[in-house]
Order: structure tokens, then sequence, then C-alpha cells
């Protein structure tokens, strides 16, 4: 299942749409429609009537937009099938975008998730510029230029290694849209958190490697685009930002000590949350 939150993307979500509904695997898209303003509905509902078997339309059920996390926890809840994906509504997916992953879940016994990496699209050079200067220095080295423009981990890591790569912050991240995940792994997490209107990643993805084994597919071969533009939420909020990214380690917390999670990784997390507190959010 292919879940798509959707507010306001009326010039984008034909695309995004179309990129995913021919691809191998994908049996069924849920469109999740957050209180759009725009003409994104009837742009679902004209795709609808292309893919009637294939799309699923659903609503936010609140007045009030809610923001990404809520509404892809809406679609995970809706999802019909054991594994579910992700996508942005100005996003798109490459051509062959699950062989690689599927694949890579048939070969292996236990395994919960892959995540792949992201391209990053600019509608401008000014995005490009805002973006490249939230990137670390390291990726100007030529070992990990050819990175610098993706969302992946720059080097592969074991899923029990997961978690520790993440709360460090040393090794890159990954993207929504490069991810298939367990559907009960997403409900063992307590899907999304509702408080996060920023950062739900963040905490999400720690928590689904604390849970679960993830692991790594193609890191250096992007399986989906990102479109970097002016509306996108991240560039456009920097002191939410800030906020956010505080709440996530706080939320994170208070989850890991509900769960039990070992010491180390109890440890780890409250470590990350005093100095988030204390440097501002500055990414170490």
């Amino acid at each position: 299942s292919v879940i798509i939150p959707v507010f306001n993307a009326e010039k984008f979500l034909r695309k995004s749409v179309l990129s995913a509904v021919n691809q191998n695997f994908v049996s069924e898209i849920i469109i999740v429609n957050d209180n759009s303003t725009d003409n994104s509905i009837n742009v679902a509902y004209e795709l609808k009537k292309l893919f009637p078997d294939k799309l699923k339309i659903v609503s936010n059920p609140s007045n009030v937009n809610v923001g990404a996390g809520k509404c892809r926890t809406i679609g995970i809840k809706e999802a019909r099938y054991d594994w579910v994906a992700f996508l942005d509504a100005d996003d798109y997916y490459y051509p062959n975008r699950f062989e690689n992953a599927v694949e890579l879940i048939s070969s292996k016994k236990y395994i919960d998730g892959v995540y792949e990496a992201v391209e990053n699209i600019f509608e401008n050079e000014n995005a490009q510029i805002t973006f490249l200067k939230t990137r670390p220095e390291r990726y100007k080295k030529d070992s990990l230029r050819k990175k610098l423009n993706l969302f992946t981990l720059d080097y592969r890591v074991e899923p029990n290694q997961l978690f520790k790569t993440l709360i460090n912050a040393n090794n890159g991240f990954f993207h929504f849209n490069g991810i298939i995940i367990k559907k009960k792994l997403f409900k063992s997490v307590g899907y999304l958190n509702d408080k996060l209107r920023l950062c739900q990643d963040t905490e999400v993805f720690m928590k689904l490697a604390i849970l679960g084994k993830l692991f790594p597919g193609n890191l250096d071969k992007p399986v989906a685009a990102r479109l970097v533009h002016v509306g996108n939420r991240v560039y456009n909020n920097d002191n939410k930002l800030v906020y956010f990214t505080i709440l996530a380690f706080i939320e994170l917390e208070k989850w890991a000590r509900s769960n039990n999670v070992s010491s180390y990784m109890l440890s780890a997390i409250r470590k990350k949350n005093t100095l988030k507190q204390k440097l501002k959010m500055k990414w170490l």
C-alpha cells in the first residue's frame, strides 16, 4: 500500500500518483486529503476515475489541517496490505522503485523494512543553495560528494546498529519516500506522533530502528525524487523546526521509558535530548 498525504498539492499530485500507480508490487494507493483548500481533491477524484481499482481517497476527519504525520497514520490504518510505502504529494517515484527492496525482502527470513536513497530535485537555484547550507561539510569531500544531493546513509549498517547511527546523526538520514515497512511494525511503535507537526520522521524512524529489523537497500542510486521548493514546510519554519526537533526527542524519551528499551538506548536518547535543548537544536 502506497500512502500519499495531500495538502494543497494540485500542481504536483497527478505526477506523484502516476509515478506510483503502474509500479510493480503496488496493490493500492491511498490518498489522504488533509483539508486542502485548493483543487487537490478534484484532481484526486479525476485520477480515481482513471484507476478505480487502485486508488482509494480518504479524508482527515478533522475540520482543520493536521499535518502529514497524522495523515500517514490514517493511511497506515486504512492500508489493506502487509507492507506500506509512502510518497509525498509533491514528489515522485523513479521507474522500478520497488524491485531492489522486494528482492531484499524475499531474500531474508527476518526483515521488517528497507530504506533506500531519495534524490533532492531543486525547483530553482535558491532552493538548492538553502538546502546545501544544511548539509554537513563531509559531503563536500570527494568520497561523499556523489551523495551531496541525496537523503541516504553514508555507509551501510546492520539493523542492530541503525538506532546508534541515527541517534548519533553521523551517517546521514533517510526519507519517507525511500522506505518500505511492515504495517504491523508501525502499529507496534504507536504510529506517528500527533504532537509533532514537524520532525515526526526523526522520532518514528528511531522507534522503528529500536523495535524492528530495517535493512539498507540501494544507498547510492535513488528510488524516488523529492522536490525542494519554496512551499516545503521545513524551509519555511526555522523557528518551528527548532521547537519540534527538541520536542521530538522529549517525546522519544517518554516512549522509550514506557516501552522498556535497553539502558544503553535510553541513555543515548537522554544525552541527545539534553544536548538538543542546550544547543538549541544544533545537529551533532
